[in-house]
């Protein structure tokens, strides 16, 4: 485009020269002819800025038209960051909610863990309860110091060879 334009000036000088060359060349020849055409000082003027208008006219439709791909180029690479970061957006939200529901199962099933120990405790107390009755039961004696004896053997120092051999006792008798 900008070629076209330069050689189009460059005709218009060619034109320009060749007419000058012209009136010269009818100068020498005529010798003191006032009448011949010769290139005044306006019409120069004129053609040159004709000239100067046009290149400038063309100078601003191609800046134009660079201007315009550099935009359109510019918004298809901002639609595509626009789309990748959609993307990553939706993803985030699909983990999102994909690690809130394994952070919840986690904590259902450490209350369930927690649940569990606690029962197994009173399990272990009841049965350790119904242990010392049944002893009791198969003593016939129940008395303060007995029941000091056992609550030491089960609670305070537990002594799982002297639950061993109450177990015994209860099972014999």
């Amino acid at each position: 485009m900008i070629t076209a334009m330069f050689e189009e000036i460059k005709d218009k000088l060619d034109l320009l020269y060749q007419k000058s060359d012209n009136d010269v060349a009818s100068l020498h020849n005529n010798g003191s002819d006032k009448k011949s055409k010769g290139i005044n000082i306006q019409d120069l003027s004129s053609i040159m800025a004709d000239i100067v208008d046009f290149s400038m006219q063309n100078v601003g439709s191609i800046i134009q038209q660079e201007n315009e791909e550099l935009v359109s180029k510019s918004n298809k690479q901002f639609q595509k960051v626009d789309n990748q970061i959609n993307q990553l957006v939706y993803h985030f939200k699909k983990w999102k909610n994909m690690i809130f529901k394994i952070v919840v199962l986690q904590v259902i099933v450490l209350i369930c863990i927690i649940l569990n120990i606690s029962l197994l405790n009173e399990n272990r107390r009841l049965k350790d309860s119904e242990l010392q009755l049944k002893y009791l039961k198969a003593t016939n004696k129940v008395d303060k110091r007995l029941s000091g004896r056992l609550d030491t053997i089960f609670y305070i120092h537990r002594n799982e060879e002297a639950i061993e051999h109450l177990k015994r006792i209860v099972t014999d008798k």
